[in-house]
């Protein structure tokens, strides 16, 4: 099973795969995306929508693979079926579906959807059901079952296969939406945010803020990875609104520079307000500024945000090396020195890649 997403695919084991998520969080974008890859038949599932508005759907995103519908919506509705047709009120003949549509497309993606709607319907039966559905479900080549999590039994929902989580947060009139993926028999991985829009379903990192002293090289840093980089300069020093775009590893990062001078380290704390981490930029080649880059620092770090330490200017004579900067800005081993000449693209990535492995480190279930 793959959805086109790097960091998304990189992490399944090739199980089946259970897309779970909390209500209000769309899983279509994952559906389609997912179909929209396969050259064989699909047998689509379908328990809360009409089939015509799947293939309305489907057809905006551009798929045209061949769908053969299990409809339960249109019978629980009292209406004729679209496809073969699926009681509710009985689960069990969802794996007498699944099992005749095996022998009509053996290769088939398999698209459980709407499990979430059956074990609210019909609790005490879906429990008893779930074992057979999923033992019919994993007969076929790329099985994907889809459950939000309204009220339902206690079933083990992990049999099915790698469980990816999705969630949302809300965080003043800004709503993120992001991914969690359980692997079969491991431990969870770190969230990861995501996107989706006309141009399809990717990783996203929607504010990394660049910051650091005065002529750390934060403009160039963020020119090197995007290309460009929009601000505002006076005498040639960037005091405001440097913004750059970029891709790295499959994620899609907006990069956010702020002011390195005195004068802004009041609005610090709000600059790095929702970023998802922080790039701290120090001119290694001048101590003088080592004291400056500690106090910054310290602002940052209190914001509780992902830190990233980058040793710019490491191509002149007399840098210092990561460790003793990290001795003299009093770093953990928790917080990444990385050494960089953010004038060279391929060095800027190397720094902005060790963010993202800061970021996308598994944690503990």
């Amino acid at each position: 099973m793959q959805f086109g997403v790097p960091v998304l695919d990189d992490r399944l084991t090739g199980a089946p795969v259970l897309l779970r998520s909390i209500p209000g969080v769309d899983t279509a974008p994952f559906i389609d995306q997912a179909i929209a890859r396969q050259s064989q038949t699909v047998v689509y599932l379908t328990l809360e929508r009409p089939p015509q508005r799947i293939r309305d759907r489907l057809a905006r995103a551009g798929c045209t693979v061949e769908i053969d519908f299990l409809d339960g919506h249109h019978p629980h509705m009292g209406l004729p079926a679209d496809g073969r047709a699926i009681d509710l009120r009985n689960p069990m003949s969802i794996v007498q579906a699944l099992d005749e549509a095996h022998r009509r497309h053996p290769e088939a993606l398999l698209v459980l959807d709407g499990m979430g709607h059956l074990a609210m319907l019909e609790p005490t039966r879906f429990a008893a059901a779930w074992p057979r559905i999923v033992a019919s479900a994993h007969r076929f080549n790329a099985p994907l079952a889809v459950f939000t999590e309204w009220d339902h039994p206690e079933v083990n929902l992990h049999m099915f296969g790698d469980e990816v989580r999705l969630l949302g947060v809300q965080e003043r009139i800004l709503t993120h939406e992001y991914f969690r993926v359980k692997p079969k028999d491991g431990h969870q991985e770190a969230p990861v945010m995501y996107l989706h829009d006309a141009q399809g379903l990717r990783a996203y990192i929607p504010k990394l803020v660049v910051t650091g002293p005065s002529d750390a090289g934060k403009s160039t840093f963020i020119r090197s990875l995007s290309g460009t980089a929009a601000g505002t300069e006076r005498n040639g020093t960037t005091v405001a609104g440097e913004r750059g775009q970029c891709m790295v590893r499959g994620v899609e990062v907006e990069l956010f520079g702020t002011p390195g001078q005195r004068r802004f380290d009041k609005l610090l704390p709000r600059l790095i307000g929702q970023a998802v981490g922080v790039v701290f930029m120090v001119d290694a080649s001048d101590r003088d500024d080592f004291q400056r880059a500690a106090q910054m620092l310290q602002m940052v770090r209190e914001t509780g945000r992902h830190i990233v330490v980058v040793a710019n200017k490491m191509d002149r004579d007399g840098s210092c090396e990561p460790e003793r900067l990290a001795a003299a800005l009093d770093l953990t081993d928790e917080t990444p020195v990385v050494p960089c000449t953010s004038t060279d693209p391929a060095q800027a990535r190397h720094a902005l890649e060790a963010m993202l492995d800061d970021l996308l480190q598994a944690v503990p279930a």
